[in-house]
């Protein structure tokens, strides 16, 4: 018996979390005892069409048993309805009825050692994440518009990260970051003047950083206000604005100053 088991490519996301390895030793130990050869392989879920999936399905099944017939099992909503290979079908009754998107949100912290070792394991081995922020430099007559937020003594750009729940585009975020940061300014359409690494303190020591884009605004009108966590915001002069910047802004204001 040959299982194939659909692999999604890329890393690890929140619907398909379990690796092919994760998933081989679970349908091992629900098959249990097996009369008889039992190969487990991968397969992408998503080729370039169905067509070449099913080559990819057939080739599999040659190399594993030569010269021999074979039949292939799946369910209502399985890849067999699109299957377009050499070898013939048959559908099986579905055994699972459930929501696996229900089961996986379901899931708890449960308070043990290996509950523990699992998060870690996932946490080290996952592939290092870049978190895309948007901060905005919005100008007007050699100034640039810059904030405070609570507990902190030197300037900031406004900025946010890129949320792609709430963002279709870098532009959106920035449009997002002057409205809920500077409620009642208005300024022209965005434009992009470049991207540097952030040295954040929340990802010191950490694989993981933060790399933000920096967009250009030129104020238009409206009065200034304080939007949401902000003390306070204030025009800078252009050419004087390295000092009070807070250190990992300042990278932001070499990309302004050679945009």
């Amino acid at each position: 018996m040959l299982v194939v088991l659909g692999v999604a490519q890329g890393n690890a996301t929140n619907k398909n979390p379990l690796s092919f390895e994760m998933r081989e030793h679970m349908v091992r130990e629900t098959i249990g005892k097996w009369d008889g050869d039992l190969v487990i392989l991968p397969s992408p879920t998503r080729p370039s069409s169905y067509a070449v999936r099913s080559a990819h399905i057939d080739t599999l099944i040659r190399k594993e048993f030569p010269g021999q017939d074979a039949v292939i099992y799946g369910s209502r909503d399985s890849f067999i309805h699109r299957y377009t290979g050499r070898f013939p079908v048959e559908e099986i009754g579905t055994i699972f009825r459930g929501s696996a998107t229900g089961i996986r949100d379901a899931i708890d912290v449960r308070h043990t050692p290996d509950f523990r070792a699992g998060v870690i394991w996932s946490s080290v081995r996952r592939k290092a994440l870049t978190y895309p922020a948007v901060d905005v430099a919005v100008v007007a007559d050699g100034h640039v518009l810059l904030i405070k937020k609570f507990g902190e003594d030197l300037w900031r750009f406004p900025g946010s990260f890129y949320n792609p729940e709430l963002d279709d585009r870098y532009e959106a975020t920035g449009l997002r970051v002057v409205s809920k940061e500077l409620p009642g300014v208005k300024c022209g359409p965005l434009t992009f003047c470049g991207s540097c690494h952030i040295p954040d303190w929340r990802y010191k020591g950490a694989r993981d950083g933060v790399v933000s884009l920096l967009m250009h605004a030129t104020y238009s009108d409206g009065e200034v206000r304080l939007g949401k966590g902000i003390e306070c915001a204030g025009w800078v002069y252009e050419d004087r604005i390295g000092l009070a910047l807070i250190p990992e802004h300042r990278p932001l204001l070499d990309v302004l100053t050679h945009a």
